[in-house]
């Protein structure tokens, strides 16, 4: 696969331009300190056994498209990793004006879990200047469950957290009655609680076993930013191991 064939599709620019005749220049190779306001995306996605980063320069001048020199290099904490170093292709023009497609400078990289630990660093330089982002979030911390409450409109289940934990938490809740009817319900977690919509009419009185499993992430933050701009792409984190708790309760009918 080709450089350009690894880099994510936010890196992906089409720039719209008239053609100015033979010799029109549209960029390429140049100093980073040359570059037209630059700024630096990064993004992460990650699970207990590995991860993927990616990082692009971008900049704001569609007419213009800047790519990196010979002495370019990127790192990740300190490690030196491969860089693409971004490409300009002209579309001649066929019955139209043609255009420019300019594929920005960009790093991606897949990482086993134990290789790094955040916080993360991701730089992309030269000679001439380093930007750089670093970012990172809380661990996904194991959450426990208990005091399971059935009644025909709701389960809920206390949820006990850390002290400060902001993982995100949410699951599925598949109710099973002596009778053989069945539900299943998702909800997202609260704080304290989670709460699954249920319709247990048809249950049966009796027991109904529950089996809840649980989904968490933990969202990353941009911690330090040494760029004219860095940001960090909507839903960058780390997604913890699916956990599977199973209950059993006597489904309770509200008073009255």
């Amino acid at each position: 696969m080709s450089p350009a064939g690894n880099i994510s599709a936010a890196a992906w620019a089409l720039v719209a331009v008239a053609a100015a005749g033979c010799g029109a220049t549209y960029g390429g190779p140049a100093p980073l300190s040359d570059f037209r306001k630059p700024s630096l995306t990064v993004s992460h996605h990650g699970d207990d056994t590995s991860d993927t980063f990616s990082a692009t320069l971008d900049f704001d001048d569609i007419s213009w498209c800047d790519t990196l020199e010979s002495d370019a290099f990127a790192r990740l904490n300190g490690r030196s990793v491969p860089l693409f170093p971004g490409e300009v292709k002209v579309i001649p023009p066929q019955g139209d004006d043609g255009g420019v497609e300019c594929i920005h400078p960009s790093v991606t990289l897949d990482q086993r879990r134990t290789d790094l630990s955040p916080p993360w660093t991701i730089e992309i330089g030269d000679s001439s200047r380093t930007f750089s982002a670093t970012f990172g979030g809380a661990p996904v911390n194991p959450v426990v469950l208990s005091n399971p409450v059935l009644t025909n409109a709701a389960l809920t289940l206390a949820l006990q957290r850390q002290p400060g934990d902001t993982t995100v938490i949410s699951g599925s809740a598949m109710l099973s009655a002596s009778n053989g009817q069945s539900t299943l319900s998702s909800a997202d977690a609260g704080p304290d609680s989670i709460v699954f919509s249920t319709f247990t009419a048809l249950f049966a009185p009796g027991p109904v076993t529950v089996v809840v499993v649980l989904d968490s992430f933990s969202n990353d933050q941009l911690l330090d930013c040494q760029a004219p701009r860095c940001t960090l792409a909507t839903g960058s984190g780390v997604y913890g191991a699916p956990t599977t708790s199973t209950f059993t309760v006597q489904l309770v009918t509200p008073a009255g």
